[in-house]
């Protein structure tokens, strides 16, 4: 069953300027890319308790590339260290009763590294499958830095063939998608059409594409070049709300469109 919710900056019982109550939405993605989730154990805790205290889900972003909190995962790359934060980070997923977790695919090194990602994403998904988690593959986007391994639908289905594990899914950013259809000049739907029978998750953001750096803003669904009520009509998994930089009205006018029932929307303003 579909369900509606947010990433964690956006809640109030984690970040004193966030604007919801973790019990007014049905799911919060939790980012294990932004703290240094094996030291903090009392925030796990926390975020555990609020779960039991509250009826909502949790799904995880699992460490990625660029993680902020040191533990840079890059599967692209294939290192014992990255398998062993993706076993931690599977682990406390569970504990928090996580219903899925979103990983990236890692970063394109040289000509092995889609089969260094391919093999570790066989082995996570496995671990995740054992303990009724569902795996998800988000879409990236390449940068002049740095070749991002996943960033087109053909991609994509490459690796979910090559990994052959029914538990490993698509988790389709939408506002990453954007960025490389308009970059590569290739329809947005494409994503959708060839994507839609292997998409479980949703990240939904906006942005003003390649004509404005940084190009990935994360912005309300009502602000930006993404034109978001058709592409909202045939969603068929969980939806997250991937919101780092806009306003509280604008992010609850996006959770409208949403449809998100739990909110007590009239009560906000």
């Amino acid at each position: 069953m579909k369900k509606i919710g947010v990433s964690w900056n956006l809640i109030k019982d984690f970040f004193a300027n966030g604007i919801l109550r973790a019990e007014e939405v049905e799911l919060v993605e939790i980012s294990f890319a932004d703290f240094n989730f094996l030291k903090r154990k009392d925030l796990l805790e926390h975020m555990r308790r609020l779960g039991e205290d509250y009826e909502f889900d949790y799904t995880v972003h699992a460490p990625h590339q660029v993680s902020k909190n040191g533990l840079r995962v890059d599967l692209g790359r294939g290192e014992d260290f990255d398998l062993k934060i993706m076993e931690k980070t599977v682990e406390c997923a569970y504990s928090l009763g996580a219903k899925g977790i979103v990983l990236h695919g890692g970063d394109y090194h040289g000509t092995a590294s889609i089969n260094r990602s391919i093999k570790c994403l066989r082995k996570i998904s496995r671990h995740c499958s054992n303990l009724g988690i569902y795996l998800a593959l988000e879409n990236l986007f390449t940068i002049p830095e740095a070749v991002r391994i996943g960033e087109f639908p053909e991609d994509l289905l490459y690796i979910l063939k090559m990994v052959n594990d029914e538990n490993l899914h698509i988790a389709l950013d939408v506002g990453h998608a954007y960025i490389s259809s308009e970059r590569f000049e290739i329809p947005l739907l494409d994503y959708f059409k060839k994507l839609e029978d292997f998409t479980i998750h949703y990240h939904l953001h906006n942005n003003f594409g390649i004509s404005s750096e940084p190009w990935d803003k994360h912005l309300p669904l009502t602000t930006g070049k993404i034109n978001y009520p058709p592409i909202l009509k045939d969603l068929k998994g969980n939806v997250i709300l991937e919101v780092r930089d806009g306003g509280e009205r604008d992010i609850i006018e996006s959770l409208k469109m949403l449809g998100l029932k739990k909110l007590e929307l009239a009560c906000v303003f």
